[in-house]
């Protein structure tokens, strides 16, 4: 592989939550000041694709680091690799009719890089930094992405140039560019990010109206993390003035006008908070959290980045521990509380 570009090392600073308690110290601190290593870019030829992995030689995995999350452990690198060789050993080495050539591409996903989440802050954000390629280098992605609509959407609102291959048929690529990971999930180069939000909302939004809505993102149709005193919190967020959105119910291109002209945004930990990338400048985002989850901070970090208001309230979870799967019941006194803080800047 021959590297083509790469940028500085580079230093995220977050400010703290508005509302913030020095009793709430562990949740934060750790993340008030990270570093991160350079991003690079490199080019490569002759590289197979089967089943949204990299592979030389048509059956050895390549460069697992760019197609996961996170690299495997050695072993695993060890006995995938004994694996791959006996099936290259087994193969007909001259056979070449299965194979699609493909001239070029760029290589921006990993396993996770079709869920919501994932997709708006991981892959845009290695799309971006790989823009002077677009032009002639399409995006790599695996079939099954065209399952998801804001995908689509965003390959055709950002104009984003592809290319669809099948997960279990074989490409060769004979120019590939390959975008390392930005950061960690849930960190972000905040000029990459901000970017990205300017090109959602230039592409829709044509006047910055003053934003007047107050919106309460649920997850009660979702199949983990529901609100499970969600009659009370209806009441509560009645009283307040907050609209309950399903945001399922709405094409991206909807959602980023509904969300563009709201001056505050509320909800559980969940993907649908993903959504403040459509915000104004200086708004509010209101995130209920576990009380001690110090590990899932990806929205107060992507508050951060984009200039946003980031404050927070807790919840308890159904399953002690649980803070992925489990459902929550929502501290309502708190939750007033910080509705009320809000409403009083």
């Amino acid at each position: 592989m021959k590297l083509v570009n790469k940028s500085k090392s580079f230093i995220e600073r977050r400010n703290l939550p508005i509302n913030y308690n020095k009793e709430d110290k562990n949740l934060f601190h750790h993340e008030l000041k990270k570093k991160f290593p350079s991003i690079k870019i490199y080019s490569t030829r002759n590289i197979y694709v089967h089943q949204e992995k990299m592979k030389i030689y048509k059956f050895i995995r390549f460069h697992s680091n760019f197609w996961r999350m996170s690299n495997f452990w050695l072993r695993h690198k060890f006995k995938f690799f004994i694996e791959d060789i006996k099936l290259f050993l087994k193969s007909n080495k001259t056979n070449m009719e299965d194979i699609e050539v493909i001239e070029r591409g760029i290589w921006v996903t990993d396993q996770k890089s079709w869920k919501y989440m994932h997709w708006f802050c991981d892959a845009l954000q290695r799309i971006e930094f790989s823009n002077e390629y677009l032009n002639e280098y399409p995006v790599i992605l695996s079939s099954n992405y065209l399952n998801y609509h804001y995908i689509v959407s965003t390959l055709k609102l950002l104009e984003i140039p592809f290319k669809i291959v099948e997960r279990e048929k074989k490409y060769l690529v004979k120019d590939l560019i390959i975008t390392s990971h930005i950061a960690p999930a849930g960190n972000f180069k905040s000029d990459l990010i901000n970017k990205i939000s300017k090109k959602f909302k230039y592409s829709v939004i044509k006047d910055n109206n003053i934003p007047t809505n107050k919106l309460w993102i649920s997850r009660n149709r979702s199949e983990i993390r529901k609100e499970k005193n969600f009659d009370g919190l209806s009441k509560l967020l009645e009283k307040y003035k907050y609209q309950i959105v399903y945001l399922e119910d709405y094409s991206l291109h909807e959602q980023i006008i509904l969300v563009n002209q709201s001056h505050t945004i509320a909800g559980l930990h969940g993907a649908g908070l993903n959504n403040m990338l459509f915000l104004q400048k200086g708004a509010n985002i209101l995130e209920v959290r576990a009380s001690e989850d110090a590990g899932n901070n990806c929205y107060f970090s992507l508050a951060s980045s984009l200039g946003l208001n980031y404050y927070y309230s807790f919840a308890e979870c159904d399953f002690e521990g649980d803070f992925y799967s489990s459902d929550y019941i929502i501290d309502l006194i708190q939750l007033e509380k910080t509705i009320k803080a809000i409403e009083s800047v």
